[in-house]
Parts: C-alpha cells; sequence; structure tokens
C-alpha cells in the first residue's frame, strides 16, 4: 500500500474522505469539510448518509472483506461528491458498465414511451418516432407530419407535452434526470428541511 499523502489529499477539488473497517473517518480533504462539517469521531454512515447503522450494501466493507477497490457516488440533486474508498480499473470499469447499461436503458425508453404516446394520440408510426428521436435528441425536425417543412402544430396536446418532457431530458442528459428520481438525492441534499 502506497504511503497517504495528506498535500495530495487536499489538492482534490471533490470530496475525498478516508475510512478504517468500522467505518470511522480517519481523514478527509479541505472540500470534503466544507461540504459535511466536521467529521472526527463519526462514521461514513452518519455523515454521508445521516443514518444511524451502515448502509447495506456498504462499499467500504465489501472493499475490507474482498480486497477489490471501488469507487462511490452519493448524488446531490445535480452535484456529485466522490467518495473514494480505494480505485482500481475493475471497479471503475464494472461501474461504467452498469453507467452505460442505465443511460441506454433509459434512453430506450424514454424513446419508446414517448413514440407510443404520440402514436397512440394520432399521429403515423413515422411521425410519431421521428418526433420522438428528434426531441429526446434535440436535433430538429424529423419526417411525416414533423418534417422539414412542417411543425408541431397539428399534433395532439398531451403529444406536445409528452416531446416537451422528452426535449427536457434530453437537454438535462439521461443521467441528470435519473438523479432526481433517486431519493438519496433529495434526502442528502443540503437545501432539504432538517
Amino acid at each position: 500500500m502506497q504511503p497517504f499523502d495528506e498535500r495530495g489529499f487536499d489538492l482534490v477539488r471533490c470530496c475525498l474522505s478516508l475510512q478504517d473497517r468500522s467505518f470511522r473517518l480517519l481523514a478527509a480533504n479541505r472540500r470534503f469539510v466544507e461540504s459535511f462539517g466536521a467529521f472526527e469521531g463519526r462514521h461514513c454512515y452518519e455523515v454521508y448518509k445521516r443514518r444511524s447503522e451502515p448502509c447495506d450494501p456498504c462499499p467500504v466493507a465489501r472493499t475490507f472483506r474482498d480486497g477489490d477497490r471501488r469507487v462511490g457516488f452519493i448524488f446531490a440533486v445535480i452535484l456529485s461528491f466522490l467518495s473514494v474508498y480505494t480505485i482500481t480499473e475493475r471497479s471503475i470499469l464494472q461501474h461504467s458498465e452498469d453507467l452505460w447499461f442505465l443511460f441506454m436503458l433509459f434512453y430506450l425508453l424514454t424513446f419508446a414511451v414517448g413514440a407510443a404516446i404520440v402514436v397512440g394520440l394520432g399521429a403515423d408510426l413515422l411521425t410519431g418516432i421521428t418526433a420522438s428521436i428528434a426531441c429526446l435528441g434535440n436535433i430538429g425536425p424529423g419526417f411525416g407530419a414533423i418534417g422539414p417543412m412542417a411543425s408541431f402544430a397539428d399534433l395532439h396536446p398531451v403529444s406536445k407535452i409528452v416531446l416537451t418532457l422528452e426535449m427536457w431530458i434530453g437537454r438535462l442528459e439521461v443521467l441528470t434526470v435519473l438523479v432526481l428520481f433517486r431519493f438519496e438525492a433529495w434526502r442528502t441534499s443540503r437545501w432539504a428541511a432538517s
């Protein structure tokens, strides 16, 4: 194991912490203290999640148990703070694969539901599919009734609302919208009522 370099720890611009086997926080960088306050003598689950007992599953416990290195994310609305347990390429790649799969699943599901609603409300299949793709991808006109020489004006009002939501999801990026659906994002946000 490499020696701990406290100077480099404070240079990192995201929140970093170091825990022992009993989940006590041993050290934290300046950004962590600014974001979470005093940590001395407290457990990671108390500071990060405001819990009275360890998380299940706990990535720190899994790291100590199997020796694999992990990186964990704690989301707070749109900002994400990085809590480093230890890092290797394998765990980061696994995490990236999970995020990629989640992104693709939500993107395709949003596209399919949007297209189905537009077609269900009276548009032809070509118009429904290309309207959904055009709005989710924010790429401009589609084909059929919403082609380059037409507009969305003739679509059903509910279709316009669904396509507006798709445009919003596409503009904010899919993973950002997914964060807003996580309970932890709202529970750990700094502006939530205490």
